[in-house]
């Protein structure tokens, strides 16, 4: 079984009455995706196939690649983890990739693709339902955190820079305004105040 990739996209048709429930290295699905995308070389990227059952259940595999010419041939072979539960399962494939210098522990990769499928249906058996947790050291939660790890340090940075423009304007403000706490009698005796002094009046 072969699908192609059109750009991003990838026709799942084929799959539509292929799975059913609980097989597991029964059928190797082939994906051929473009061996460049735009600029970039994929020779060096990882391919992940994420699925997602009806109940939220996650479940990934990292994929054998194979490159040729101009393309580069992905290896799916579907196990018992994206079979454990029927109905419909969302497909998400996704290529990321790390520059040599970047620390792969603690940054987001530098590149992230995603290709687009339509789900696919796995094929139920009779009074049987599983749900499969995604592990926490998937590739897909890493890369879920570092971007919500980005979006909290941008936030913290953002809100920095607004509490510093604040102190700012209240210093040019006090640089201004020049106080003075004075009596009544004393406020009274000035013929001219001026509206730059902030007069206190002191009881």
């Amino acid at each position: 079984m072969i699908l192609k990739a059109i750009g991003k996209y990838i026709d799942t048709l084929p799959l539509k009455n292929l799975i059913s429930q609980e097989e597991s290295h029964m059928d190797l699905v082939i994906i051929e995706v473009d061996k460049n995308y735009k600029t970039l070389d994929l020779s060096e990227f990882q391919f992940v196939m994420r699925g997602i059952t009806e109940s939220g259940a996650v479940t990934e595999v990292i994929l054998e690649k194979k490159i040729l010419n101009t393309v580069i041939r992905l290896l799916w072979k579907v196990e018992r983890l994206f079979t454990v539960e029927s109905g419909k399962l969302v497909l998400d494939l996704v290529a990321y990739y790390y520059n040599p210098e970047t620390d792969c522990t603690q940054n987001l990769p530098d590149y992230v693709l995603r290709y687009q499928l339509p789900p696919i249906e796995i094929h139920g058996l009779p009074d049987s339902n599983h749900v499969q947790e995604l592990p926490e050291e998937s590739v897909t939660n890493k890369i879920q955190l570092w971007e919500s790890l980005t979006q909290l340090q941008e936030n913290t940075t953002t809100q920095a820079n607004q509490i510093t423009t604040i102190n700012y304007q209240i210093q040019e403000l006090e640089n201004r305004i020049k106080i003075i706490v004075l009596t009544q009698s004393e406020y009274d005796s000035i013929k001219n105040p001026q509206n730059q002094i902030l007069y206190i009046i002191k009881n």
